[in-house]
């Protein structure tokens, strides 16, 4: 089994994050596929894109086996509580909570942050990033747990998700500026393994 990291959120919640390194047919022995997962297989063109789901479900049966997931916008919707998912070329993370919405992000520390960073990332970001490719991927995705938890098509990176300056211990400040106002989130980040892994609960 590739899970290696597992309750790093609140008591309330359930969380993991699985390393993907078994074949396809490992993999679905760890699962409890129902029909709209089998379905939603069958409709996966790319291998790599298969593997990814299916550890995602192996580390979904090993942390809440009592509960099923479908979509609803591209958005994973459980039968009970609140699920966050996220996966990076070679692992996946879970974030589970039976009341609040969970958000997650994990990725990959890959110098390839920083083509994307004058396009994504404010001028007090990247200056605070000092061309840090570990400070960079973090800030991607806190952006991105803003962008999973506010919902919203079309956010503006740049201009309407801010990330504060954060130390090693510390957790992270964001504020997400719509037409309707502003709101302020705490993140909590980790380092794990060439990976970096943001979460929180709302």
């Amino acid at each position: 089994m590739g899970l290696i990291l597992t309750n790093f959120a609140n008591e309330n919640s359930r969380s993991g994050v699985w390393k993907i390194c078994e074949p396809e047919i490992e993999l679905l022995t760890n699962c409890n596929l129902t029909d709209y997962d089998k379905f939603l297989l069958q409709e996966i063109k790319s291998e790599q894109r298969k593997i990814e789901f299916l550890s995602v479900r192996a580390l979904i049966n090993y942390l809440i086996p009592e509960i099923t997931i479908e979509y609803e916008d591209r958005r994973p919707v459980c039968n009970k509580g609140y699920i966050g998912i996220s996966h990076s070329n070679n692992y996946a993370a879970v974030i589970w909570n039976p009341e609040k919405r969970p958000t997650i992000d994990i990725e990959e520390i890959d110098d390839r942050i920083k083509r994307i960073a004058n396009r994504a990332f404010n001028e007090a970001e990247i200056k605070f990033a000092n061309n840090n490719i570990e400070t960079l991927t973090l800030i991607w995705s806190c952006k991105e747990c803003i962008y999973k938890i506010a919902n919203i098509k079309g956010l503006d990176f740049k201009k309407q998700i801010f990330v504060s300056d954060f130390t090693e211990n510390q957790n992270v400040t964001c504020v997400l500026k719509t037409k309707t106002g502003e709101q302020s989130f705490s993140l909590n980040k980790k380092l794990l393994l060439g990976q970096s892994l943001v979460w929180g609960i709302f």
